[in-house]
């Protein structure tokens, strides 16, 4: 059945204090897909990141992000008061855009209240429940934790050699003499997953599904490759003796050197499918619906020399294909994915995509690059597929319409000629010296773009259509989520204002006008 949804992460909801959690603003945005006659809201991956603030490289594939565990939920239930956590709110501001999220002013805050609470929390049968149920992968991942704040980092390899190598009697005496901090850890993620599924359960009596989305990969200096270093390639000291990444594409002309340790596919292939299994399985846990971030890694993975500076001396390795998705089918039943098939698509992948029958992804900002041909234009889809205006890496409508250049510019009002009103000035104003002369501060270039792609996207025969919430507000590039290889100042972008009433009717009259119900 044809139906649509919304792209919106959760640290961009709108909050008082500073990013978006699992606030009343969460309950607040899927009452409005509610109203809106949405399906689906689509979110990025929940799992705590690394350094850069990226949910692609998770310090692990089991645990979530303390930061989105709600501050007021946590005075309701009597652990912090209300004057505490005063000084997490940010002063209102009335940027057009919304604001740019400061994660270390966050973080230093949020830390000194989650542990403040944590000493007020006093454990009871079903925080006990929650600790025996996860213990498979919370009693590493919180000593992993507790480690990195006592040695001050999280790069194990430079811990002592005993805990560095596990040891067993070194994973004991650390895990009493750092008993604050290992139970604080697991607090939090009781907590984190406690306050999610009251979210999940409030979107299923609102006929919302959620869409998660897993990485492909977990963080170098993570608990996932610390706990299980025979799973991945690295050398006698714990380093990686191969990193991740891609080749030069759309994104990036020397290619994305991503710096994530690569799975050992060639002889521990058995070992990885039980563990992708159990992964896989708490994903689904917390989602309706999985998309499989860069799905055809897992057909040919890239493999990048680690000192390398970037992807140009990379190539390609086979991954475990189709004999993956089929172990995961008998051992954890069948589930509803996206495959995020992006990027370098070869036979192979296309091959891999048809034997799993998942649909794909396509991005009508990908469809204005060649000619009548090209796969993202939505007269060459067929049914089985997500049809996205932009993803989470690409800039806004408005930021990349802007950006085209001229004969780019003339192609997408050529294609778009039939949904745009009469009076409309796409045609004119074209100097001819290959840029985009469209004055910034017309509507034709903001409003009345978004407004035609987002309708374009609607009336595709892709089953499923997606729409990030940035392209409804028709915000320019300031509300951009992520720009491919750059490390600085990315997954920032915090919604300005909750949707409006009459923005929920606008998208409900799109559902009814394209049986998307």
């Amino acid at each position: 059945m044809r139906s649509s949804g919304v792209l919106l992460p959760v640290f961009s909801l709108p909050s008082e204090y500073g990013i978006g959690c699992f606030s009343k603003a969460a309950y607040a945005f899927i009452d409005q897909l509610y109203m809106a006659r949405q399906s689906y809201w689509q979110i990025l991956p929940l799992g705590p990141a690394s350094e850069d603030n990226s949910p692609y490289d998770p310090m692990s594939s089991f645990a979530g992000n303390p930061i989105y565990i709600d501050l007021v939920t946590l005075v309701q239930q009597h652990l912090l008061k209300e004057s505490e956590i005063s000084a997490a709110r940010v002063r209102s501001t009335d940027e057009a855009y919304g604001r740019h999220i400061d994660y270390n002013r966050i973080k230093k805050i949020r830390i000194s209240l989650l542990k403040l609470a944590s000493s007020r929390f006093v454990a009871d049968e079903p925080y006990l429940e929650f600790c025996e149920q996860n213990r498979y992968w919370l009693e590493d991942t919180a000593l992993f934790y507790a480690l990195s704040e006592n040695f001050g980092t999280a790069d194990w390899r430079k811990w002592p050699k005993d805990i560095r190598d596990r040891e067993p009697a070194a994973l004991i005496y650390y895990t009493n003499y750092l008993t604050d901090d290992y139970q604080y850890f697991k607090w939090t993620q009781y907590e984190f997953f406690r306050q999610w599924k009251d979210i999940l359960s409030y979107a299923h009596k609102r006929g919302i599904r959620i869409i998660g989305d897993m990485p492909i990969y977990t963080s170098r200096d993570g608990a996932d490759v610390w706990a299980h270093r025979e799973l991945f390639q690295l050398d006698e000291e714990g380093y990686p003796i191969a990193v991740s990444g891609c080749p030069p594409d759309a994104f990036a002309k020397d290619g994305q050197k991503w710096d994530n340790p690569l799975y050992r596919w060639n002889d521990k292939k058995e070992e990885l499918f039980r563990w992708w299994s159990v992964r896989i399985s708490k994903n689904f846990e917390m989602f309706d619906i999985l998309r499989i971030d860069h799905f055809r890694g897992l057909q040919g993975y890239f493999s990048i020399p680690p000192l390398d500076k970037n992807a140009l001396n990379g190539h390609w390795e086979p991954g475990p294909g189709i004999e993956l998705f089929r172990y995961l089918d008998r051992t954890i039943g069948k589930h509803e994915y996206f495959a995020e098939d992006l990027g370098v698509i070869t036979d192979d992948v296309r091959t891999l995509l048809s034997q799993t029958g998942y649909p794909g992804m396509k991005v009508l900002q990908f469809a204005f690059d060649s000619d009548e041909s090209n796969p993202y234009l939505p007269h060459n889809y067929s049914e089985n597929c997500v049809v996205y205006t932009g993803t989470h890496d690409n800039d806004t409508l408005k930021g990349w319409y802007r950006s085209l250049v001229d004969y780019k510019v003339r192609f997408v009002d050529w294609y778009l000629a039939t949904n745009l009103p009469e009076e409309t000035e796409y045609f004119r104003n074209r100097d001819g010296t290959g840029k985009n002369p469209v004055d910034p501060e017309s509507p034709y270039c903001s409003d009345n773009i978004c407004e035609a792609m987002i309708d374009l996207a609607y009336a595709s025969k892709a089953e499923i259509c997606i729409i990030p919430m940035q392209d409804y507000m028709s915000l320019d590039s300031e509300a951009r989520i992520n720009v491919p290889s750059v490390t600085k100042g990315n997954w920032t972008w915090q919604m300005p204002s909750a949707i409006t009433n009459e923005m929920s009717l606008r998208m409900a009259r799109l559902v009814q006008k394209y049986d998307r119900i």
